[in-house]
């Protein structure tokens, strides 16, 4: 602590390691030392000691603790789409639909941007499976299964989606829907 009030990040990032390696369970002192290591710019470092906080939260259920490490972590990592997706678990896991459709929205785009149709579409299945009762992702999963010719599939989501509408009498979208 002397050493990183000092401005002596180095010095202290290597004292936190000795201490870690005599106590590698400290979860604590690791949170600290990935802290050091980014002001060290030593991000690939503080990267793997919050990954492992990150997976003992998940692992031990505290799921709000582990999505603000993975956030940290993305902030850091700003292009690496597994975090995303380790967040949309994450947030799927708890309960945070909003939160996990985000994730899972900005997942979608980078694999439809790369041309990746098959992740894609897997992506958008999982939104659906998230948030079945969401409209809008139900359409643009069944229209994704029309543009690849699956229209079997197409069909399932399309008179699900027309049951939903049903049931909620939004006879205009219901109508629409019909259209197309």
């Amino acid at each position: 602590q002397k050493f990183a009030l000092r401005g002596q990040f180095d010095k202290a990032a290597k004292a936190y390691e000795q201490i870690l390696a005599l106590e590698p369970a400290a979860v604590n002192l690791r949170q600290k030392l990935a802290e050091l290591l980014i002001k060290c710019s030593r991000n690939d470092d503080a990267r793997k000691e919050l990954e492992t906080i990150g997976k003992h939260f998940s692992k031990n259920g505290f799921y709000l603790k582990a999505i603000a490490v993975y956030k940290q972590l993305q902030k850091l990592f700003p292009a690496d789409i597994s975090l995303s997706m380790t967040l949309a678990e994450l947030n799927e896991k708890h309960g945070l639909v909003a939160n996990s459709l985000s994730e899972y929205k900005r997942i979608y785009e980078f694999h439809e941007k790369a041309g990746n149709i098959p992740e894609a579409l897997s992506i958008l299945d999982r939104m659906q499976n998230v948030d079945p009762q969401n409209i809008p992702i139900k359409i643009k999963l069944a229209e994704a299964y029309v543009q690849r010719g699956k229209k079997e599939e197409s069909y399932a989501v399309f008179a699900k989606t027309a049951y939903l509408l049903l049931e909620r009498s939004d006879n205009a979208t219901f109508s629409n829907l019909c259209d197309r």
